[in-house]
């Protein structure tokens, strides 16, 4: 293949700067450090100059680091970066932010690919003790907080705020967060956003502005108390294809060959030699400038790196190779993650080896288009916590994932927001689960009051430092009242992913207790796809004769739609794809993969037979078939009323969330609000005995709704008659304080010595006047 000029150029580069001899050039080392005393957690800054007796050699050919030692058998190695300008070559600097009281000794050290090179003369620095609680860490005794430094536990609540048009609206959107009650934001580094390493910028050569401007941005981090999820790359960069919202920006990647990069192709980035040499350089730039701050919760690589165009072993490996080269640099041990689109969980794709390297703090997810996304949040975390043994997050959650408008659209009353907040309360997570949209609906629409319910019920439980227990969920049924030629609609809750079930049974008190795992997609007998592939069977009850409908949306190559009814053959049917008319709706070819896809939007369906059934819907085609809908037409079957009761147990205090199990933005969208739930009871275990303060929050803004004190038995066990509501409700329970006990009494005593004080002096001052 020919080379460009610039490629040629740069090959020529590398040559001479391989054959020019790496001897020491440098006269000496001027360094400026703290003069006085540095608190412990609050940065320390050390400048040098690096003085060359000839030319000075580029930067790239020499590591410049800061050396501290507390004695002489440790030694902490601290990055430097650059601080001048393209001429000036000489200027580095140091960021430190010492975890540790005492004395320190540090020195400059230069090392070039022969060994060191030079050394300053070394310098003390003494740190004294602070109260500041340091950097965030795994715990390891729990899965629901993080862990400060200090020891003190930490919960997260926050919201994408992926980019911004400029620093100042960082400011804006930190400042509405915290004023919300978040701590917790995610931000991505992405051609139009803190583009660090961009055209028309060569590899290596950083952006002094951008440079900056997360400078400025860690700076209000601070400020207002915002804990950062650092997204070094977004999927686009290196796409594989044109991508859902066309962002492949593939062709303006200093990385392309086209470019003066080292990759002939956007696949070969997480291969090629000299494209990680050249990724390990920005890391240890990213280290050396920003890892100082604690305010960075996590260094996250990529947004759904199975976006990309690597191929998966190649990803694993990268992301392997990587973790241990940032783990190893970084001195300040951030927390360390990745995302992915889909859901990777036992499905036997390489890419879970990602999640298993000991480097990866822990797991994360995308959730969209889920019918019940609190039921899928809480399924998520339980998985994945229970798969991998670390903590999980939902880095994004939305209703719909193809655009702000058609969230709108979905969810007017933003329940998916509002939900996916209060789940992860609930949930064995240490961060909330983050919503996307915060720029078109949060901000657009001023929805910052609904985390304000989720902000309400962390408060309540207070400090998480003491064990907090995450309850078995308990539902509560009643059986619908449907006529008998009643239909019943099911929307998939699984997408992308594995199918984990592939029985569904309906019963009258609860309908289908696991349809958030009703799969979207019917995969087909494809190697790749074979191990994700499990059809699903409903176990059913027609009351009268009826039918059983699915209604396909988008297929892949081809689809073979078959449906058995009692292991029978009931419905085959061979869906093709292709290009021009045809029995779809349209078609497209995609590229990067050669094939068709199509848009069918038909329903296909059976005629049912009375009493209890067997349905079972499968593809036996190569790839995939999305089905929109399942439906049980005239069968006599409907959703009941049912109550599902989430909660938490602290000490002796519990909170509760009770919420009906409909109020999910695709029912409301399907069949409206569903009805006020009246004379509802539910009972409460595990308490002390004792008197006990019952409060009952509304989950629609968390204010207090009705409170009394009750007693409660030797048993631990206590009846409670649910106040009327809609949608959902939260309780909180917790012993009574001794003081609140005699409150009522020791006012009465009070307010009796009163006014026997003030008969003792109204007959005092008689007896003065006599």
């Amino acid at each position: 293949m020919a080379l460009s000029k610039q490629s040629a150029a740069r090959l020529l580069l590398l040559l001479l700067i391989a054959i020019l001899p790496l001897a020491a050039q440098i006269e000496s080392i001027e360094m400026d450090g703290p003069t006085l005393p540095v608190g412990q957690y609050r940065l320390a800054q050390v400048h040098a100059t690096l003085h060359y007796a000839s030319v000075m050699p580029d930067s790239t050919r020499l590591t410049v680091d800061l050396i501290v030692s507390s004695s002489e058998d440790s030694a902490l190695t601290i990055p430097m970066f650059r601080a001048g300008d393209g001429a000036d070559r000489g200027s580095w600097q140091a960021r430190w932010t010492p975890r540790e009281s005492g004395a320190y000794r540090y020195r400059v050290q230069v090392r070039a690919s022969s060994g060191i090179i030079a050394e300053s003369n070394a310098k003390r620095l003494w740190v004294y003790g602070t109260t500041a609680d340091g950097f965030l860490q795994v715990d390891t005794s729990r899965m629901n907080c993080f862990r400060f430094d200090s020891g003190r536990r930490f919960r997260g609540i926050g919201e994408n705020i992926c980019w911004v048009s400029d620093t100042t609206s960082y400011e804006y959107y930190f400042r509405q967060l915290s004023r919300a009650g978040g701590n917790v934001a995610r931000i991505w580094m992405c051609p139009w956003n803190l583009a660090l390493e961009w055209t028309p910028r060569p590899l290596g050569i950083y952006d002094p502005v951008v440079a900056k401007e997360l400078d400025e941005i860690l700076a209000l981090a601070q400020h207002f108390g915002i804990y950062l999820m650092m997204c070094i790359d977004f999927h686009g960069v290196v796409l594989k294809g044109a991508g859902h919202f066309n962002e492949n920006n593939w062709a303006d990647n200093p990385y392309n060959v086209s470019n003066g990069g080292p990759c002939d192709s956007a696949a070969v980035f997480f291969s090629d030699s000299t494209a990680k040499d050249f990724y390990k350089q920005r890391l240890r730039y990213l280290v050396a400038r920003y890892s100082y701050s604690p305010q960075i919760l996590a260094w996250e690589f990529w947004n759904e790196v199975d976006l990309t165009a690597g191929e998966p072993q190649a990803v694993a490996a990268w992301h392997a190779e990587m973790v241990d080269y940032l783990r190893q640099m970084d001195p300040h041990q951030h927390m360390i993650t990745t995302s992915f689109a889909g859901i990777q969980l036992r499905s036997g794709s390489a890419y879970e080896k990602i999640w298993e390297l000991p480097g990866i703090d822990f797991t994360q997810s995308h959730l969209y288009n889920r019918s019940d996304l609190a039921a899928v949040i809480h399924t998520q975390v339980e998985q994945h916590v229970q798969a991998y043994q670390k903590p999980h997050i939902v880095g994004e959650f939305g209703s719909n994932s193809t655009g702000a408008m058609a969230t709108r659209q979905s969810d007017p009353q933003h329940i998916a927001i509002r939900n996916g907040l209060i789940s992860g309360v609930f949930a064995d997570t240490p961060i909330m689960p983050l919503s996307w949209w915060w720029d078109e609906i949060i901000e657009t629409d001023n929805l910052y009051h609904l985390f304000e319910p989720a902000v309400r019920l962390l408060q309540l439980l207070g400090d998480p430092g003491e064990h907090i227990e995450v309850l078995q969920a308990t539902k509560v049924g009643q059986p619908a009242k449907v006529p008998p030629d009643s239909d019943l609609v099911l929307y998939p809750g699984k997408g992308w992913g594995h199918n984990q079930d592939s029985l569904f049974v309906f019963s009258d008190t609860f309908g289908i207790e696991n349809k958030q795992n009703i799969p979207a997609f019917l995969y087909g007998l494809d190697s790749l796809k074979v191990k994700m592939r499990q059809p699903p069977e409903f176990l059913v009850e027609y009351q009268d004769s009826g039918r059983f409908e699915v209604l396909i949306g988008n297929i892949s190559r081809n689809g073979l739609l078959r449906i058995y009814v009692d292991d029978s053959l009931a419905l085959e049917t061979y869906l093709p794809v292709g290009e021009g008319e045809g029995p779809w709706k349209e078609s497209w070819w995609l590229e990067e993969y050669e094939l068709w896809q199509a848009r069918y939007d038909q329903v296909f369906g059976i005629e049912v037979a009375p009493g209890k059934h067997a349905i079972r819907v499968q593809n036996d085609s190569l790839d995939w078939i999305g089905v929109r809908e399942y439906r049980f037409l005239n069968s006599g079957m409907g959703w009941p009323q049912v109550l599902v009761d989430k909660g938490l147990r602290r000490g002796d205090s519990q909170l509760h969330w009770l919420r009906d199990e409909s109020w999910n933005w695709r029912d409301v969208q399907v069949r409206c609000e569903p009805d006020s739930i009246t004379n509802a009871k539910m009972e409460i275990a595990h308490l002390a005995a004792g008197m006990h303060e019952v409060l009952w929050l509304s989950a629609e803004n968390g204010r207090s709704l009705q409170s009394q004190s009750i007693e409660v038995a030797e048993t631990g066990k206590l009846q409670l008659a649910v106040p009327a509501f809609r949608g959902d409700i939260a309780l909180f329970i917790s012993p009574l304080p001794f003081y609140r006990r005699w409150l009522w009494l020791g006012i009465v005593v009070l307010v009796g010595i009163f006014a026997a004080a003030l008969v003792l002096a109204k007959q005092w001052f008689r007896g003065l006047a006599d």
